[in-house]
């Protein structure tokens, strides 16, 4: 077996697509009982477009993928001679290996299924069939997260009902937006500021907010309004990712009936999120604790982190199928925006706290 990946043919992307692989598939069932087993089998994979494959050597995966391809020689020094002979394969063309039934074995699968992996890959390997791919492989992950958001939603609206709350009757859906609905929720952009608004609304008097923010012009306070941090270090966001929180954007079509799931949803956990923040500030500046209020505020960012709630199912659906080039970003967006939710549970960062340190160094007057 080699143990060089650098020396072996498998040819693989420069950059493989690792995010869709792991974000797609999560956990690897039919590979994690072999390490078990067998702790010092090896696994190798290689790509053939995004199709990943997975052998317990170099060779095989090589050899598959050269089967893939139609390169014959490669294949038989890989070690795929016999297997060729025995299928009565006599000219390899790319996909033709696909083709052959009776060389195929699909453990655990339909015929229906077995046909269904064996058109994919076929697809893949196809001239321009690897944006096809990209594009179905996006529409299952829109329509994957929709499901998760919606049932996230259902166990909220539960939640609300045993206190009386009924989202039907007591909460407001706004209508369709003009110009489109926003992937990610935009309100995340503000949220820092909101909650630094109430606080000062709250328990400071004698000066606005624009003359305290003016007071310390380079601090997490002013970033926080301003987004001008421009690598996100005061806010969390970079430049780019604040860019795609505000211009991502769907329009979904009239005759589509569209439920603002997140907006109901981010609304609620994040009013609980800024009635809390506020109060873990006004404590902390009278040198006081409160652990029911930081309980909340960290279980209040971990259910809004588990369950995607700053994301609104249907666009994000729509947006998956229409920019499959974009994944990657997104996944990058969305790992900035769950870490900016994260600084705002005190047990984690200091981010509230330094709110206060610096309208204290703003001279603020407390009340």
């Amino acid at each position: 077996m080699q143990k060089d990946m650098a020396k072996s043919e498998v040819r693989m992307s420069s950059h493989p697509p690792v995010e869709l692989f792991t974000r797609s598939l999560g956990s690897h069932p039919p590979i994690e009982p072999l390490m078990a087993t067998n702790p010092q089998m090896e696994l190798w994979v290689g790509f053939v477009n995004h199709v990943p494959l997975v052998g317990t050597s170099a060779n095989m995966v090589d050899g598959f993928i050269a089967l893939l391809q139609g390169d014959r020689r490669a294949a038989e020094a890989k070690g795929y001679k016999d297997f060729l002979d025995s299928a009565g394969i006599h000219q390899l063309k790319p996909g033709s290996i696909l083709q052959n039934h009776k060389s195929q074995t699909v453990i655990g699968c339909s015929a229906k299924v077995s046909k269904d992996i064996n058109d994919y890959i076929i697809q893949a390997i196809k001239p321009g069939g690897s944006a096809a791919v990209t594009a179905a492989k996006a529409a299952k992950s829109g329509a994957d997260l929709r499901k998760n958001l919606t049932a996230s939603f259902e166990v909220l609206r539960g939640k609300l009902r045993e206190r009386g709350i009924d989202l039907a009757r007591d909460v407001i859906q706004a209508g369709r937006a003009s110009r489109g609905e926003h992937v990610f929720n935009n309100a995340l952009l503000g949220l820092y500021g909101s909650i630094i608004d109430a606080f000062i609304q709250s328990h400071v008097t004698g000066d606005d907010r624009v003359t305290l923010v003016g007071r310390i012009p380079n601090s997490r306070v002013s970033d926080a309004f301003q987004g001008h941090a421009p690598n996100g270090d005061h806010i969390n966001l970079t430049a780019d990712q604040r860019r795609n929180i505000t211009t991502w954007v769907v329009h979904i079509p009239d005759n589509v009936v569209y439920v603002p799931i997140n907006n109901i949803l981010f609304a609620y956990m994040t009013e609980t999120i800024r009635v809390n923040a506020v109060d873990y500030m006004h404590l902390f500046r009278l040198q006081q604790n409160n652990e029911n209020v930081l309980h909340i505020l960290g279980g209040t960012v971990d259910w809004i982190n588990m369950h995607r709630v700053y994301l609104d199912p249907q666009a994000a659906e729509i947006w998956f199928t229409e920019n499959p080039n974009l994944i990657p970003q997104f996944h990058t967006t969305e790992d900035g925006v769950q870490l900016m939710l994260r600084h705002l549970d005190p047990q984690r960062s200091t981010l509230l706290r330094d709110f206060v340190n610096d309208l204290r160094q703003a001279d603020a007057t407390f009340y």
